[in-house]
Order: structure tokens, then C-alpha cells, then sequence
């Protein structure tokens, strides 16, 4: 009895089960494959291991602007903090220092693509602490 049910199930309308699981599937890969948008974002930019004998001359910018790419409604529900820009000050020497930005920098969502960084040079001037 209950066989005989789970084969009318399975088998009844066919034809109609096939046409439909098709184009849910073709449907399923046109949601996904829309909506990759590129924008702008400000992302903060975090300075890292700076050697303790030295110390941070003038101002250093605190944000830098990152053109990200991804899906839309990855952007949109992408939550305040979770990108930001590292720099990592433990090569640093008194002076000026030149340091690049690149995508391997900005931390981010695995699925978020970074496109352009900007700007990519940074400069930190640094001085010796005075010995007291």
C-alpha cells in the first residue's frame, strides 16, 4: 500500500515534475549570477607593530578608500568594521617611511574582491623617543 502510493508519488506527472525542476534550476543560476556591483567604501586603516623605540611624527591619514567588488546583497548587508586596511610599521626606521598598499592589506570578507586602493603610498614620518 504505501509502496504503491511512493511510486504514484514519484511517477505521476512526469513530465511536469521535469519541466519544473529545470527551470527552478535555471532560475536558481540567474538569481546568482546577477547583482556583482563594484562601489567605494572608506575602510579605516589600522597601523600595526610599530617598533617601540620609535615614535609617529605629524598626522597619518585614518581612513583610506578601497573600490570592492561582490554581490550586492553581500555589500548591502556587510557589517560596519568588518574591512579595514593593515599596515604593518615592524620594517620602520627614524625618517621618512614609503610604505605600498595592496589587496593582500585590506582585510575583508573572503568573498569581497578588492579592486583598487587609494591612495596605495602611505607615508609615516617617525622619530627616536627621546631617552629619558
Amino acid at each position: 500500500m504505501i509502496l504503491n502510493r511512493l511510486k504514484a508519488l514519484l511517477l505521476d506527472n512526469v513530465l511536469i515534475k521535469i519541466v519544473s525542476l529545470v527551470f527552478a534550476v535555471i532560475l536558481w543560476f540567474y538569481v546568482n549570477s546577477k547583482g556583482v556591483v563594484e562601489m567605494d567604501i572608506a575602510v579605516p586603516l589600522e597601523l600595526r607593530n610599530m617598533p617601540s623605540n620609535l615614535t609617529m611624527i605629524g598626522d597619518v591619514m585614518d581612513d583610506v578608500t578601497v573600490r570592492v567588488k561582490s554581490r550586492e546583497r553581500i555589500l548591502r548587508g556587510m557589517a560596519e568594521g568588518r574591512i579595514h586596511a593593515v599596515l604593518d610599521l615592524a620594517g620602520a626606521h627614524a625618517g621618512e617611511n614609503i610604505y605600498v598598499l595592496d589587496a593582500a592589506a585590506v582585510e575583508r570578507p573572503e568573498d569581497v574582491q578588492i579592486e583598487r586602493i587609494s591612495p596605495r603610498r602611505i607615508r609615516i614620518r617617525t622619530a627616536e623617543k627621546p631617552v629619558s
